[in-house]
């Protein structure tokens, strides 16, 4: 993830403030734990969900360790 973060900062043009370092772990799980909720657009919802788990069990994962996207 350093590698990533130091990519987009070097596209924005500018580092994140320590505040948007801290802010990435939990704006990330809340991206992943909404995105589920569209389940009802798709013609499968319960099978949109089962292809979720792997995204969801990454955002437990994440949450378990914020260190993995704030250093």
């Amino acid at each position: 993830m350093p590698n990533f973060i130091e990519e987009y900062e070097t596209a924005a043009g500018w580092k994140l403030t320590a505040q948007e370092r801290q802010a990435l772990t939990p704006y990330t799980v809340a991206v992943m734990v909404f995105f589920p909720a569209g389940a009802w657009l798709d013609k499968d919802p319960a099978g949109w969900l089962r292809r979720m788990q792997p995204f969801l069990r990454f955002s437990d994962w994440l949450l378990a360790h914020p260190q993995a996207l704030s250093g």
